[in-house]
């Protein structure tokens, strides 16, 4: 009986042997982890009071490609929002408005009428030349600045004598010969020679300015 049964077990053991060797059977493993499994393992546990120090992986970094892209783009934005701005011009045909001399309201534009305008970017341009210009007037086309002591005078004869029949300009200079001509009463002509020094005297042939070509308008 002892023998039978050392026999059944040493059966058993080689069936067992086979089936351990054998593809049908794997004896229990115990469960492995990978290199990168432990280190993740190993990471901290990010909480709520670390969640401020974690970056945004989504905002593009400055060696980024979308960084770059971007600001490849920025001037071509910047070009399109300028071409976009209206520009103000004249309702006259005229133009862009000149620059503004320093100082002026910047309402003055637009103007009531063409003849306004064009008298207006006159005076804006002799200021620029360095020119005191307090004001203008316009007649027969021609745009007559008002400058500080200097007036525009036209002289008719009468007995062969010449007076003053159109007097315009500086009024603090036109009011000073004025009371010249008043102060010598109506005994004795006003002549050229009793207007002050410094006063400057142009005729209006000479001292008017055609707008069309000072400015280079068409």
């Amino acid at each position: 009986v002892v023998s039978s049964i050392r026999k059944d077990e040493a059966r058993t053991q080689r069936f067992l042997q086979q089936l351990e060797s054998s593809d049908g059977l794997r004896a229990p493993q115990q469960e492995t982890t990978t290199d990168a499994q432990e280190e993740q393992a190993a990471a901290p546990v990010a909480t709520d009071d670390d969640a401020a120090s974690v970056p945004d992986i989504s905002v593009p970094r400055p060696n980024s490609k979308a960084a770059r892209v971007d600001t490849a783009k920025a001037p071509e934005a910047t070009v399109a929002n300028e071409k976009t701005t209206n520009v103000p011009v004249s309702p006259y045909g005229f133009g862009p408005y000149p620059e503004l001399p320093e100082g002026w309201p910047s309402d003055i534009w637009p103007r009531s009428s063409p003849e306004h305008e064009l008298m207006m970017r006159v005076e804006i341009k002799l200021i620029s030349q360095g020119i005191n210009v307090i004001g203008s007037t316009m007649g027969d086309g021609l745009v007559y600045p008002t400058i500080q002591d200097t007036v525009y005078i036209e002289w008719d004869e009468e007995d062969g004598e010449k007076y003053i029949s159109n007097l315009s300009g500086d009024p603090a200079a036109c009011k000073r010969i004025n009371a010249i001509e008043e102060a010598k009463g109506e005994h004795e002509r006003f002549t050229e020679a009793d207007i002050p020094s410094d006063i400057k005297v142009l005729s209006f042939q000479e001292g008017g300015i055609d707008p069309y070509q000072f400015l280079e308008l068409p």
